[in-house]
């Protein structure tokens, strides 16, 4: 994978894809009306191409809410674990401080 340039990359942080995406999407059907209009205009992107950089946004933005749904899964079971060693620490220490008494206890946890 190559890297992507500081400049490049400090743009795509602050560009609204969706705004891109719907502006592509309204460009695609403008370029339907006048398309006999702008026959011969050299250098434009092909609406086939702009329809793909669409799609491809699309794409990524389903697999960021499928991340998403994952990421929140996975903090729920997060802390459903750490509730479970929260559970269990607290039954250590209970014990811990009924055999060593308090004063060794304090010194049990520095």
């Amino acid at each position: 994978m190559s890297r992507i340039h500081r400049s490049i990359r400090k743009r795509a942080h602050k560009i609204d894809v969706d705004q891109v995406a719907n502006a592509a999407e309204d460009y695609i059907d403008a370029f339907k009306l006048y398309k006999n209009d702008l026959k011969g205009l050299k250098g434009l992107c092909t609406e086939l191409r702009i329809k793909a950089m669409v799609k491809k946004i699309d794409s990524f933005e389903k697999e960021v809410v499928k991340m998403e749904n994952k990421i929140a899964v996975l903090l729920e079971r997060r802390a459903l674990e750490a509730v479970k060693l929260d559970e269990e620490l607290q039954y250590n220490l209970t014990m811990v401080e009924d055999r060593l008494g308090r004063d060794d206890f304090k010194d049990f946890l520095g």
